[in-house]
Parts: structure tokens; sequence; C-alpha cells
């Protein structure tokens, strides 16, 4: 369709639906905020701890958090999306944050997060390779995360899976996303970086295609 307008793009039901959405959602100035350095694992590669961001000065007071949230709001930001550290350790300031932003919080997915204030949110869960690869990664080959994290949210329309592809590990992709899909749940895709230098198949050097990123019902 090189050279088509945007009406002859709109005659695709499916590009139309989309493009009505985003029409709806209105102008967004997003911004990107780690909500705390606590978290409740260490995965293998996670870039907050590998690059150091720890060590960053951290918002401790509520009155400071408070000022944080105005500050943004008066610079026009309506849309968060909160990484960490593990944001669900720190529920109170996710729903204070719901309040006045359109949110999605990134997590782990081994704790909940409650629908109680924060009923209007996405929530954006991790999974890093296979069911073993995810273990090994982010359960020291001891917890079974995933499977934590598909009893936490099962049914939870806010809830998609951020999968996180590995190289040697592409087998597992079709059994894993089923399990995602039959447990209610969105999944989007994309590539683990090997940050923390672990070579072998988890680099995505080795890897020689690309995998498209696609959202799956």
């Amino acid at each position: 369709m090189k050279g088509a307008s945007l009406k002859a793009y709109l005659q695709d039901p499916f590009l139309a639906g989309l493009f009505g959405e985003i029409k709806a959602a209105g102008n967004m100035k997003s911004s990107l905020l780690d909500l705390t350095h606590k978290c409740n694992l260490r995965c293998v590669g996670c870039y907050f701890f590998v690059e150091g961001m720890d060590r960053h000065k951290k918002i401790s007071s509520r009155r400071e958090f408070e000022a944080f949230v105005e500050a943004e709001k008066a610079r026009g930001t309506n849309m968060l999306t909160v990484v960490g550290g593990e944001p669900a350790l720190e529920l109170d300031r996710l729903r204070l944050l719901a309040k006045h932003f359109k949110l999605t919080v990134v997590t782990n997915g081994s704790l909940p997060v409650p629908r109680d204030g924060l009923e209007n949110i996405r929530v954006a869960v991790s999974f890093w390779g296979d069911e073993s690869q995810d273990t090994f990664l982010r359960g020291q080959d001891k917890r079974d995360v995933f499977s934590e994290a598909l009893s936490n949210f099962k049914g939870d329309d806010r809830v998609g899976f951020y999968y996180t592809t590995v190289a040697g590990c592409t087998d597992g992709i079709e059994s894993a996303t089923d399990r995602m899909i039959q447990n209610g749940n969105y999944v989007a895709y994309n590539f683990y970086a090997d940050l923390a230098k672990q070579g072998g198949s988890t680099t995505i050097g080795s890897v020689s295609r690309t995998l498209s990123t696609k959202l799956i019902e």
C-alpha cells in the first residue's frame, strides 16, 4: 500500500478499530518511572541492577513522593509506565499514581496486584525464555515464578505477559504462550539482552533472525 492515504488504510476493519481507540485515548505525554529500588527477586541480567540504577538517590517520604506527582502533572504528564525494583511492593504509591495518570505497571508477577484502587491500570508481567529458563534466570533455578504469576493473575483482564524471548528457547514459545492465553491474559514479545554477560544460550547474538513483536488475544 505504498503511497496509500489514511482513508485507504482505514478500509481495513482491524486498522480502523486501532485508529479509533488511539483517537479516543486523546493526547498522551508519557514518562517512565522507577518506583522503588526494592525487589523480592534478583533476576539474572536485570537492567536495573546490572546498570547500577539501584545506587541512585531515591524518594523516601510520602511528602516527597506527592511533590513528585504534582511536578509531573504540572509538566503535562498524563501517562506513566512504572517499573522498579518491584512496583507491587509499593501498592500505596501505585494507588496514588492511578488517581492522577493512565498507568502501566511492569511486575515480575510473583506478587498479586489487587484491583482495589487499581481497577483501571494495565499490568505487564515479565516472563523470560521458556518455563525452565525463566526458573533459572528469575527464580535462581529453584522458584517457578511463571506458575506463581499465572496463579496471581488468572483471568485478570488488566494483565498482559511481557514475553522476553531467549536464544535457544524458541521451542518453548508456543507452549508457554498457550498457557498465558488459557490463563485469560494478553501476550507481547521482545528479546532478552545479555546484560549480565552470561553468554551461551542466553545471548541474543546467537540468534540470526528477528521475532516480530505482536499482540495475541
